[in-house]
């Protein structure tokens, strides 16, 4: 907005807060997905579609073997992610899901979730993972930049090796992975919860009214 003209006097930003994802039981919810209780499961969820780019998360498990890999979503470039996953011969690692209304479920089930974007916000799927525990792989772009690196695992975009190469650090490394995923909770319980987001909405409605702050524990506007 501001690179757009407006001043930056006028912005105000509200981060977003997740839901958090009921915690389910892993082994229920990969038995209930039909996948193996061992083995690696990586979580892709976003729309197929421009700026998302999945071809670089398929392309990027290629490279990692044994690795299974779901993509929750749909879109006009579903096609082409299914044909990229034929063409790779990934058949056996790749299921495409399309829309999902499961997600609690496939969170649970997954032991990371990776997105490539090329361009983003903040997107709330990388927020929903972080409040489930779930370690993150995803494009250093748009306001994940700045997240603490500590908290998400952030690599260039449209660079396949790297992401490959952050995928399988952290799923060879369980010690390093648990580490990233508890930060990443406390991420979400400082910045991003739900009484963050209300105070924030609050605080802009009092500006734009010209009311005071009430006092700390006030409830109300």
């Amino acid at each position: 907005m501001v690179a757009g003209g407006l001043p930056a006097a006028r912005v105000r930003v509200v981060d977003n807060a997740p839901d958090h994802p009921a915690e389910l039981d892993r082994d229920t919810a990969r038995t209930d997905l039909g996948l193996s209780r061992t083995g690696p499961v990586v979580l892709c969820l976003a729309r197929l579609a421009p700026p998302k780019r999945p071809d670089l998360v398929v392309r990027a498990i290629a490279q990692v073997p044994g690795v299974r890999l779901l993509v929750a979503g749909d879109g006009v470039l579903r096609a082409e992610v299914e044909g990229l996953v034929r063409e790779l011969d990934l058949g056996g690692r790749v299921e495409v899901l399309g829309d999902r209304r499961d997600v609690a479920r496939l969170l649970a089930a997954a032991d990371l979730v990776v997105l490539s974007s090329d361009s983003e916000g903040l997107p709330i799927t990388v927020l929903e993972a972080m409040a489930a525990g779930v370690p993150v792989v995803a494009s250093r772009v748009g306001g994940l930049i700045d997240l603490d690196p500590d908290a998400v695992r952030l690599v260039e975009p449209d660079d396949v090796d790297a992401l490959g190469a952050a995928v399988s650090e952290l799923l060879s490394d369980p010690a390093l992975a648990l580490a990233q995923a508890v930060r990443a909770r406390e991420l979400v319980a400082q910045r991003f919860s739900t009484s963050a987001m209300d105070r924030g909405y609050r605080a802009v409605v009092r500006e734009l009214v010209g009311r005071p702050a009430p006092p700390a524990d006030a409830s109300s506007i």
